[in-house]
């Protein structure tokens, strides 16, 4: 495959690289004491978790709370046990080895530039 790249003109090297991104959904409970989100790896559809040359063999999600999850789906709904804000971190692991990983600050209050809101909208 090298040998073919080189004979016409592109450098093996030259494709992109993998990266992650992710969108999350998230709403209180009727008593406002905890929250539920569904993160999405294909969100935004402009810049979704992708593998160039491969493609996505799992999703590794830390939810910021002890929880972890290895799943070959790229959509995850977590419930958090209380009101504190989280940092929730997807690698995306390809098939072809690389890796590639998206943190997202979950706001619960007052949100910060970037967070993904307990609001009941894909942000």
């Amino acid at each position: 495959i090298a040998a073919a790249a080189l004979a016409i003109g592109h450098s093996p090297e030259a494709r992109a690289a993998a990266s992650a991104d992710f969108q999350g959904l998230c709403v209180w409970n009727a008593a406002h004491t905890q929250f539920s989100c569904n993160f999405d790896a294909n969100r935004p559809a402009s810049n979704p978790t992708r593998c160039p040359g491969s493609f996505v063999w799992k999703y590794q999600w830390d939810f910021d709370d002890g929880s972890t999850l290895l799943t070959g789906n790229p959509v995850v709904s977590h419930t958090f046990p209380n009101q504190q804000d989280r940092v929730v971190s997807l690698t995306a692991i390809c098939w072809n080895g690389e890796t590639a990983t998206r943190l997202r600050h979950v706001c619960t209050q007052f949100g910060t530039l970037g967070c993904l809101k307990v609001n009941g909208t894909w942000n």
